[in-house]
């Protein structure tokens, strides 16, 4: 009787184990992908970050229409998440909510101001937690984490997009 009540206490035990370490995986089951069809959809733009003491070229892949803007980096393996850095532009200035499900590779996110300077950059890791701005912003950029920093994406820093911005 000891050794049945033993049995079910570990059996007990072990399924809560394995419950657990279900919840911890990532939200994204799918195998990622290179390229999506909302990702081939999204032209290379440039955008120069900083000003005149210190400007550098940004090249990232445009995402101004809504279906594009809602597919992001979904599925993309991290490889491609790297490869191809994203602009999101709005039609107007909103406190958008931006998702990390079934995104395969943590992001830095630099939200966008309506005159085109960094409000704030976040880190944003895979699973169901939202990332917003703390305030109105008319777009953002995505790149792989780490990268915000050395690219020149940090608060204040002016964004310029030929044809978008003064």
């Amino acid at each position: 009787m000891i050794r049945l009540r033993t049995a079910l206490l570990l059996v007990s035990l072990l399924m809560a184990l394995v419950a657990g370490l279900l919840f911890l995986l990532p939200t994204s089951s799918a195998a990622c992908v290179d390229s999506t069809e909302p990702l081939e959809s999204m032209p290379w733009v440039t955008v120069t970050l900083g000003g005149p003491a210190g400007e550098r070229s940004l090249p990232l892949r445009l995402a101004a229409r809504v279906s594009q803007r809602s597919a992001g980096m979904q599925h993309l393996c991290p490889g491609s998440v790297a490869a191809n850095p994203m602009l999101f532009v709005f039609e107007r200035a909103l406190v958008p909510s931006f998702h990390m499900r079934n995104v395969h590779a943590e992001l830095d996110i630099a939200f966008i101001t309506p005159d085109w300077t960094v409000l704030e950059v976040h880190r944003m890791v895979p699973g169901p937690d939202l990332t917003t701005p703390s305030g109105p912003v008319l777009a953002a950029i995505e790149v792989a984490a780490g990268q915000a920093r050395p690219l020149g994406l940090a608060p204040g820093t002016p964004v310029r997009l030929p044809g978008m911005t003064p």
